[in-house]
């Protein structure tokens, strides 16, 4: 019988690259609030102007992430990141070609959508999942750790660089970063226990009747509304703690306050997985952003509340992802594992896009967020309804 000690004995490479790998996609998202502010000032763009590029990419990926998930799951991921992550780069370098015209800017986002789908997150975590089955929860939350990471030094990363050589010279400077830390470790180590039916071209079990169960759309519904407000709530943070009349380098630690306690709440939770419920942890977690929220509403710029609302915030985005991932890989056949999680990831990301333009709209309407607050906490109590009511596990599945 497969141990822990013998799993990551002998696989212990890939959940720390696929952490690293992880991190060059969610550097768009996790300087967000920076850029919006350089670009918005130096355009003369609405912060739903600038905000419209993010949902315009989410539509994408809803279009043609399931289609590159399906070939990921014939693939396999060495193969599907080798080729995509070169491209990747420079996308994300690309977006420093905007020069004003707002449409500009959302064509220039829509190309960096589609350079996204080689190096997504399924993409990384797919390799892991077969490789790993005693300590998966762990090996996952070691994995999706990479956001954490990415949302405590990124924007420390990029406002350095964009005070040092302004926001047009940033984006190519991540994107070299990044490049020529996880080409290498792809190329030489990333190497998951290949997949028997990809490797001598069987056929992959089909995807329609696992999107047709309850489980399926229980999921989705409840990490779309999560997705919208959480990703809302970080896209917003830099100029939420801005607003309080903290200063640029200031409000940028409050970001990396919610990297840095994602990361704890992801491996705290990736450890629990493997030996208790998901129930009571997923419910726990998808309530912490209302909590959140009334931090933020109340702190009249006091710092102890800004951090402690940022904490939780990290706290909770840190749990959801690994619970989602986590009842993926034991609640659906491993063999469409890649296209699963890339369904869920697609229609969150598709939901977390309207989480920025929504807090951005009811900004630009009022000069507030509480109006943004109130919408937002309504969809985290239905989310937290839908996860109390998920059905029970299947009793046979392939994992």
């Amino acid at each position: 019988m497969t141990t822990k000690r013998d799993e990551w004995a002998r696989s212990w490479p890939l959940p720390l690259i696929a952490m690293l790998g992880i991190t060059g996609p969610a550097a768009y998202a996790y300087t967000g609030g920076i850029f919006m502010g350089e670009m918005t000032r130096e355009f003369g763009w609405t912060k739903t102007e600038f905000s419209t590029a993010m949902t315009l990419q989410m539509v994408i990926g809803l279009i043609v992430g399931p289609v590159a998930a399906r070939v990921l799951d014939r693939i396999g991921s060495r193969r599907m990141l080798l080729a995509g992550v070169v491209p990747f780069a420079l996308g994300l370098a690309m977006l420093s070609l905007a020069t004003g015209a707002v449409w500009q800017w959302w064509m220039l986002a829509a190309l960096y959508a589609l350079t996204h789908f080689g190096v997504g997150s399924a993409s990384w975590i797919n390799g892991v999942v077969q490789s790993f089955d005693a300590a998966r929860g762990m090996a996952i939350a070691v994995c999706l750790t990479g956001i954490g990471l990415a949302t405590v030094g990124w924007p420390l990363i990029a406002a350095e660089l964009v005070e040092a050589f302004g926001w047009r010279m940033a984006y190519p400077a991540m994107a070299s970063i990044w490049l020529v830390i996880i080409l290498p470790l792809v190329f030489l180590y990333y190497r998951p226990v290949p997949r028997k039916d990809a490797a001598h071209g069987g056929p992959v079990p089909p995807i329609g009747p696992a999107v047709k169960t309850r489980t399926f759309w229980f999921l989705v519904c409840a990490g779309g509304l999560f997705s919208s407000v959480q990703f809302g709530l970080i896209v917003h943070l830099f100029p939420t703690v801005r607003l309080q009349g903290l200063d640029m380098t200031t409000a940028a630690s409050m970001v990396s306050i919610t990297g840095v306690f994602s990361i704890l709440g992801r491996l705290g939770t990736g450890a629990l997985l493997d030996r208790m419920p998901t129930k009571p942890l997923a419910i726990f977690a998808f309530l912490l952003p209302l909590v959140v929220m009334g931090l933020f509403a109340t702190a009249d710029g006091s710092l102890p509340m800004l951090m402690a609302a940022s904490a939780l915030l990290g706290f909770a985005a840190g749990s959801e992802i690994d619970v989602v991932a986590y009842l993926c890989s034991r609640r659906f056949d491993q063999r469409i594992f890649g296209t699963v999680y890339t369904l869920f990831q697609m229609t969150f990301a598709v939901s977390s896009s309207v989480g920025p333009l929504l807090a951005s709209w009811q900004f630009d309407s009022s000069g507030s967020y509480l109006g943004y607050y109130a919408i937002a906490g309504t969809m985290i109590v239905s989310a937290s309804i839908l996860i109390a009511f998920l059905p029970p596990p299947p009793k046979a599945v392939t994992t």
